[in-house]
């Protein structure tokens, strides 16, 4: 139930009888939770962007940690191991970019449950120079009444040098691209491509992606701008990078270029329409960082037949990935490992690392 804790008493109105649940509003708490405290941003009470701010960060943690066990136990996933878990070293300030929604002249969050924009002041998840970014979007919106946002969103984002990017933008002096350096690689971004939002766990995320992995070819499937390919560039004999955004793919080839990473190649299409004949070489490995709604069936598909020895699922959501993992043991992959990341601290969205292998029989 939204703004309870676990264990408290509360008095609460049912809203929706659904299939399989009922949900409620809290009217009142009567019995708090140790867990709960005063939420840090003044906005929480309206804001939809966070879910968790009224409780403490460890208990934030366990919660976030209890859906990936929620969702492995509910498709009675065969695991035997620990699941491992990364906090994150700080539960506010450490979000690289925001999506502030736009309408009517106002800049700001959406009101929860509502598409109502709530004007903040501040957003304690996102870096300084995000804020100030914001600040000055709101600024140019308030002195000409106009920012064109065909979306209905500003896309934002910092880089590690003090470099802000809008899109749209309200003029030229903003960068069309920031960047930020992991591993000894500059990866350029931009504002409305997809980049992973934590500025503290990056180098985690790809270090357990990526560390000890090696081989012939990898195949990277939803690949970005080259988060994962271009760091398994360095132990692989080939990696190949699908990818459908074309902006991302210019971005990667520019990231690749740079690193000199010659044996990375970019194929700009969606997943599900790929040839499985456009991949020259047998994988070794895929990486699969889908979006939130996981593998369509298609793509399901063509990752079954091309059937690699070892896969790496990498997912923000605990249910669409549990689906896919069910799918994938059905088709003779053993899930060896899984490692939650607290890459959403405040929210109630949790990263989620899986290691499956599957091992051929010999005839």
């Amino acid at each position: 139930m939204p703004l309870t804790a676990p264990g408290e008493v509360v008095e609460a109105e049912p809203v929706a009888d659904r299939k399989n649940r009922i949900e409620a509003r809290l009217v009142s708490v009567i019995e708090p939770s140790p867990d709960r405290r005063d939420a840090p941003c003044p906005h929480y009470a309206e804001c939809g962007g966070c879910q968790l701010q009224h409780i403490g960060y460890a208990a934030q943690a366990k919660v976030r940690r209890g859906f990936v066990i929620e969702a492995i136990e509910r498709e009675r996933l065969p695991f035997g191991g620990e699941l491992e878990f990364v906090p994150s070293p700080f539960e506010l300030g450490y979000r690289n970019r925001a999506q502030p929604a736009v309408a009517g002249g106002k800049l700001g969050c959406l009101k929860r449950r509502s598409h109502e924009i709530i004007e903040i002041e501040d957003c304690p998840l996102c870096l300084p120079d995000v804020l100030t970014a914001i600040a000055s979007l709101k600024e140019y919106l308030r002195t000409t009444g106009d920012l064109a946002a065909p979306q209905g969103r500003v896309f934002v984002m910092c880089g590690e040098n003090g470099k802000v990017a809008a899109e749209p933008s309200p003029d030229h002096n903003w960068p069309e691209e920031v960047r930020w350096t992991l591993s000894g690689v500059t990866f350029w971004c931009r504002p409305d491509v997809f980049f992973q939002a934590n500025a503290h766990l990056l180098d985690a995320l790809q270090g357990i992606v990526c560390d000890g992995q090696s081989g012939g070819a990898a195949l990277d499937l939803f690949g970005g701008v080259g988060f994962f390919s271009i760091p398994l560039a360095r132990s692989f004999r080939s990696v190949t990078v699908i990818e459908e955004d074309r902006a991302a793919v210019a971005l990667g080839k520019r990231n690749a270029r740079d690193a000199r990473a010659d044996n990375v190649r970019f194929i700009p299409s969606r997943v599900e329409d790929l040839d499985p004949e456009a991949i020259e070489s047998q994988p070794d490995l895929i990486i699969v960082d889908p979006p939130r709604a996981g593998l369509s069936n298609k793509a399901f598909d063509l990752f079954a037949a091309l059937s690699p020895e070892r896969a790496v699922y990498v997912s923000c959501d605990p249910s669409s990935m549990a689906r896919d993992l069910k799918k994938m043991a059905r088709a003779g992959w053993t899930l060896r490992r899984l490692v939650v990341l607290d890459m959403f601290p405040q929210t109630f969205h949790v990263e989620t690392v899986a290691f499956l292998s599957r091992f051929k029989i010999p005839v």
